[in-house]
């Protein structure tokens, strides 16, 4: 399970967006050439689409022994969209497995 931590390039949810004392769970669904990323604000559920061909980076940082975040990147025609991604190291792991084999079938 991942929560959503912070949003960069996507106004609508900047504003409406994420606070550290609430985690805001994200949970994503494949698509034929991509995911869609959902996400609740308020009393609203947000999607947030993305190809797999938009994804740019997704470094990940240890946050102590059992959690991690990882920050997915992808470029949304002319701007540049962070999703900061947080949950188990077992979860992130899973994410980056989910993306990198992603990425090899657009190849």
């Amino acid at each position: 399970k991942l929560h959503l931590e912070a949003v960069d390039g996507l106004p609508e949810l900047e504003h409406g967006g994420t606070n550290q004392q609430q985690l805001t769970p994200i949970n994503f669904q494949r698509t034929r050439s991509g995911a869609v990323a959902y996400t609740k604000v308020r009393l609203e559920v947000y999607g947030i689409p993305f190809r797999w061909d938009e994804v740019q980076s997704t470094p990940r940082q240890a946050l102590g022994s059992e959690r991690s975040r990882i920050v997915l990147t992808f470029q949304r025609k002319d701007r540049v969209v962070h999703l900061t991604l947080s949950g188990s190291q077992r979860a992130i792991a899973r994410m980056e497995a989910w993306l990198a084999m992603a990425a090899a079938q657009t190849v």
